[in-house]
């Protein structure tokens, strides 16, 4: 049952709110509409006036005279001019409200891999997924990144720095759009563009010597292998990287090691060891000074010293005489125990840590004899540095 006097956006009482806003396409049908028919009036699909008998029209409302089109027994109702009109023609008579969430939808970082202790920063483009509606400084709009607060420069993006190898993965944790104060965050696609950044260094991973004691004069070389920590990447001169031994720039051995040739002219011992290296496939120059320490090498420079005597200074023709020879090596003084020994071209027998030789002669005069080689001892050292005699 419907009241003589009704009305629609307005009640009966004085202390009742009116509505603001605009009615459109208001029907009065006497049938029931299907849950299809009510989806083709929303579509404006739906043309059907059966038993439609009261009709509120939406386009050329006159608000003093207009009345409701009749399509039945109805009546002619009057439309009362409202306080507040809203022009249909100008203005969206529709409640439109838009839900929204930011996604970030690129990412990048300044370096991939970098040298540990060196700065580096991964960068974001952030947006409203409804519109593309940009992120930015410009509107005190803010972006976290591993949740600490991020800097704009036509991207997002944050200063890390890391003292120990290996890879760290960043990626915006929340954001605040601030026009439309959006803050709801699509997570999938911040996981779809997250940034990974490797900080490595190069290590020495072998060092050993060509010959731990050499002759002097003779050229010898301390053998090294470098890789990058990270993921074992080899150093070698396939990439146009460098290492450099005692501040020398090194070379590369075939595939092998990394060498310099060295020669030394006194008896003593030297420290070789990798003191830099660059590695060109991702510019690593960092260098591991503990591996270079615990991988370096003493290459010895030695010669023999020789000091002879005889056990009679004057005898009887055809008797023997016996020459001695004590052979030391000048580095560290120990003896020579083994090899050839040859006194005047033949060899001398070893044993309780002395050299000999018996020689005669069937004829008087005077005879010099010395050490005129040594070799095949366990240090292959041929040279002799000094001869003393008794």
């Amino acid at each position: 049952r419907i009241r003589p006097l009704s009305y629609f956006g307005k009640g009966h009482s004085s202390d009742d709110w009116d509505y603001e806003g605009y009615l459109t396409d208001f029907r009065f049908y006497d049938r029931a509409l299907s849950s299809y028919n009510i989806m083709e009036l929303y579509q404006g699909a739906y043309s059907d006036t059966t038993d439609l008998f009261l009709w509120y029209p939406t386009t050329g409302i006159d608000y003093s005279t207009s009345t409701w089109t009749n399509y039945g027994s109805g009546t002619d109702a009057t439309i009362e001019d409202p306080d507040t009109i809203i022009d249909p023609t100008v203005s969206d008579v529709y409640v439109r409200p838009i839900w929204d969430e930011i996604e970030v939808y690129f990412a990048q970082s300044s370096d991939l891999r970098t040298n540990v202790d060196e700065q580096e920063y991964p960068y974001f483009r952030l947006r409203l997924k409804y519109d593309n509606h940009l992120l930015d400084d410009g509107s005190n709009d803010a972006v976290w990144i591993n949740s600490s607060v991020a800097s704009w420069s036509t991207a997002w993006y944050k200063y890390y720095t890391q003292v120990s190898v290996g890879s760290w993965n960043f990626v915006v944790t929340s954001a605040s759009e601030d026009t439309y104060g959006i803050t709801a965050l699509d997570s999938a696609s911040a996981v779809s563009f997250d940034e990974d950044i490797i900080w490595d260094e190069i290590e020495v991973y072998y060092g050993y010597q060509h010959d731990p004691r050499e002759y002097l004069g003779a050229t010898n070389w301390g053998i090294f292998r470098l890789r990058l920590k990270y993921d074992n990447h080899l150093l070698n001169d396939n990439a146009n990287d460098e290492v450099w031994i005692n501040t020398e720039v090194a070379s590369w051995s075939g595939g092998l090691f990394w060498y310099d040739n060295v020669v030394q002219t006194t008896v003593g011992s030297w420290n070789y060891a990798v003191t830099s290296a660059s590695e060109d496939t991702y510019g690593i120059t960092a260098f591991d000074s503990d591996s270079a320490a615990e991988y370096d090498t003493d290459l010895i420079w030695d010669a023999i010293g020789v000091h002879l005597w005889i056990d009679d200074a004057r005898d009887n023709i055809d008797d023997t005489i016996m020459v001695y020879a004590w052979l030391t090596y000048m580095y560290d003084m120990t003896n020579v125990t083994d090899g050839t020994v040859l006194l005047n071209g033949t060899g001398m027998s070893y044993g309780s840590n002395i050299w000999s030789l018996g020689r005669s002669q069937s004829t008087v005069g005077l005879w010099s004899y010395g050490i005129t080689s040594i070799s095949g001892n366990t240090h292959g050292i041929t040279v002799i540095g000094y001869n003393s005699f008794t």
